[in-house]
Formats: structure tokens, C-alpha cells, sequence
């Protein structure tokens, strides 16, 4: 009997052992930054915009899903062809086409919140309430 707990006793020490000796597993790998897509809803007659769905203040109408492209000079450049869409804004001059070839969508951000790091910001950050960017900036009011 002494034998043998002798035994099992060297196999759990050499086990402990083993364990305490093995390289640690390589933590998991942060996956990719993605860019994220923010939904907004806009009013296809009057151009202005929510950040919730529903009905327009204005007109009435149901507001349609679109995602941000691009925030600048108070305008907002939204993707028309879905909330989830996954294009981005054309290179150069040409804000009626978003990548896909569907339309842009222009709309005032007259009353909401922007990102306020200036002219380069590229946190196209749009709120309905003053506060901070997701940058640490303070955000601005449109007027």
C-alpha cells in the first residue's frame, strides 16, 4: 500500500510539475477593428434626421434606416440603401454616391451634437445631447 501511494504521489507531483513547467497559451487575438456603423433615420422630404426611428417632427412621414457616411460643416452624408450597409463615401468630389452607387442622402444637423476635434474629425459622431465624443471631445451644437 505504501508502494503505491508513493506512486501515485510521484505521477500527481510530476503532473504538477508538467503543468507548472508548460508556456502559458497565447492569449486570444483582439479581432479586427471594424468600422462602425452608425444607423440614423432620415425623412426622404424634408432632409432632416433622428437618431431613433418613427415619424418625422416635421411632415409626418416615416423616417427611413440609413447609416452615416461622412459628418461635415453641419451636414450629415447618409448611405440610402440600408442601416447596415457596410459602404463608405466616395473618393473625391462626387457626395450624391455613396461606394455601391446608391444615393447620398445630405441632411442638416441643425440642433443635434457633433464631434467637436475639428475640420479632420473622422468620428462622424452625431448625438441629440451635448456630452462627450467616443474621441474624449467635447461635442459642439449645430445651429
Amino acid at each position: 500500500m505504501k508502494k503505491l501511494l508513493s506512486v501515485l504521489a510521484l505521477i500527481i507531483a510530476g503532473s504538477i510539475m508538467v503543468c507548472l513547467a508548460a508556456e502559458p497559451a497565447a492569449p486570444a487575438k483582439a479581432p479586427a477593428a471594424t468600422k462602425q456603423v452608425m444607423p440614423c433615420y432620415v425623412c426622404t422630404m424634408c432632409k432632416t434626421m433622428a437618431m431613433e426611428p418613427g415619424k418625422c417632427p416635421n411632415c409626418g412621414m416615416d423616417m427611413a434606416a440609413m447609416h452615416m457616411l461622412n459628418v461635415k460643416d453641419g451636414m450629415a452624408y447618409c448611405c440610402s440603401c440600408a442601416a447596415d450597409c457596410k459602404c463608405t463615401m466616395k473618393e473625391g468630389a462626387d457626395t450624391k454616391k455613396c461606394s455601391c452607387g446608391k444615393d447620398v442622402a445630405p441632411v442638416s444637423l441643425k440642433g443635434k451634437y457633433v464631434c467637436g476635434c475639428g475640420p479632420d474629425c473622422k468620428c462622424n459622431t452625431v448625438s441629440d445631447k451635448p456630452g462627450k465624443c467616443q474621441c474624449g471631445e467635447d461635442m459642439k451644437k449645430v445651429k
